[in-house]
């Protein structure tokens, strides 16, 4: 069953954060994900925690697929070497 990925992103470095995001879609790619929807010009209508500047929407084949691009060598590598470029909210759903 498909699983979507909804990442809230609050970017603080917008340099550190468009490098990451590249390596972050060669991941979401090897692992079989797919690019929905981004935006970055998001209006925050409720603030429950994160004031959100960046909306990505991801699919993949199934939540397993969703984790592997999580666990992905180079992404692991990426989110900490970029950790203090932005905060995020990540949420997979099937």
């Amino acid at each position: 069953m498909a699983a979507y990925k909804v990442i809230l992103v609050k970017v603080h470095d917008p340099e550190g954060f468009a490098a990451f995001s590249e390596i972050g879609r060669a991941a979401m790619e090897r692992c079989g994900g797919e690019l929905v929807f981004r935006s970055d010009e998001c209006v925050t209508v409720l603030n429950e925690g994160l004031d959100t500047d960046c909306l990505i929407i991801q699919k993949f084949p199934d939540v397993a697929s969703a984790r592997a691009a999580r666990d992905d060598a180079e992404h692991r590598e990426a989110r900490a070497k970029y950790a203090s470029a932005f905060t995020r909210h990540v949420i997979v759903g099937s």
